[in-house]
């Protein structure tokens, strides 16, 4: 029997729901495809995502079950997932750890940090540390150093030996503090564009900063467009919606962000020089040649600081430099955990 005609009422609610659901996928889709991407970048790349050790902070991980592990620490403002690439490189031969650091990603900051950071922010104005030019040459505070710890008591249970510490940026200032304050942790070190020295030479972006004006922080799609500008030489192509929901998820953590860095800035802006003396692990410091956020002058600073450094500038590669130069990247850092296995210590030239 053929179907009779549609009614009217049916029409319209029919196409009631269709409209719904365009303006649902306009709204929401591009969330979920930028939540479904982080969560399958690791995936793609043959890593797992789980929660290790008893603190059961969310990590990247993969790679050799018996190889010396290394362990990553992201920067400011990212997660776990922006290093996932550079690891499935290195995962041949060696376990590869990267976890979400409190209060990035899906690590929470848990209510000991949380009150150190309240503690912290509240008292920041009281020091008069108002820009970053104020909090050069400040000591950093207790809350940094428990932030710190907190880091390396991950570290210290989540494996049963010292560790290979990779840094980004901040978390290069993490993993240099570590391995000077808990070497018992730390087999090698090594430092992409680390964070936590004074660069002699004072790049615009630092000078903005010193003014108060923090470059990096996202309120709109144009901000991202220009923090990308800034991170990358290479910058990816990212969909127009995408990156709009990326600019709606660091808008919406920039409030707990903000309060992590003002805990950290005197650390991130010089406090890891005092430190760098004492650290005794063979180290490597890559630095983006181009680098437009952390001055590649810094690099300097690494070089006369630590004992056992092998310092290399990365030619047309900016502060992410392991996407912008991925190649030479991983076989810079293949070549100095070989050395580092054969007992040489160091890197190759």
């Amino acid at each position: 029997m053929p179907a009779g005609p549609i009614d009217a009422p049916t029409l319209l609610v029919a196409l009631l729901l269709l409209l719904a659901a365009v303006a649902a996928l306009w709204r929401f889709g591009p969330d979920l495809l930028l939540r479904a991407g982080v969560a399958l970048l690791p995936r793609v790349l043959r890593l797992k995502v789980r929660r290790i050790g008893i603190l059961q902070w969310p990590a990247v991980d993969g790679g050799a079950v018996d190889g010396p592990p290394l362990v990553a620490l992201h920067g400011f403002g990212v997660c776990k997932e922006t290093l996932a690439p550079l690891l499935a490189t290195l995962a041949a031969e060696r376990r590869v750890v990267a976890p979400d650091l409190p209060g990035f990603g899906a690590n929470q900051l848990g209510e000991a940090l949380t009150a150190e950071l309240a503690a912290e922010s509240a008292a920041v104005q009281g020091r008069g540390i108002a820009t970053l030019a104020d909090a050069i040459g400040a000591p950093p505070s207790a809350a940094a150093w428990a932030y710190i710890d907190a880091v390396a008591a991950w570290i210290e249970e989540a494996f049963d030996r010292p560790v290979d510490l990779l840094g980004a940026s901040m978390g290069g200032a993490i993993a240099a503090s570590i391995a000077a304050r808990r070497p018992d942790l730390v087999r090698s070190l090594l430092l992409l564009g680390p964070a936590g020295v004074v660069a002699p030479v004072r790049n615009p972006f630092m000078q903005a900063a010193e003014e108060g004006r923090n470059l990096l922080e996202i309120q709109t799609l144009a901000d991202l467009d220009r923090v990308l500008a800034l991170n990358f030489v290479k910058v990816p192509w990212i969909p127009r919606p995408v990156r709009r929901a990326l600019a709606r998820d660091l808008r919406r953590r920039g409030p707990q962000q903000r309060a992590i860095l003002e805990a950290l800035a005197p650390l991130l802006v010089g406090g890891v020089t005092p430190l760098l003396p004492r650290i005794a692990a063979p180290t490597l410091v890559l630095w983006g040649g181009a680098d437009q956020i952390l001055d590649p002058s810094g690099a300097e600073v690494y070089r006369r600081g630590v004992p056992h450094a092998e310092v290399l500038l990365v030619a047309d590669a900016g502060h992410t430099l392991q996407n912008d130069q991925p190649r030479e990247v991983t076989a810079r850092i293949e070549a100095f955990l070989l050395a580092v296995g054969e007992g040489g210590g160091g890197a190759p030239g």
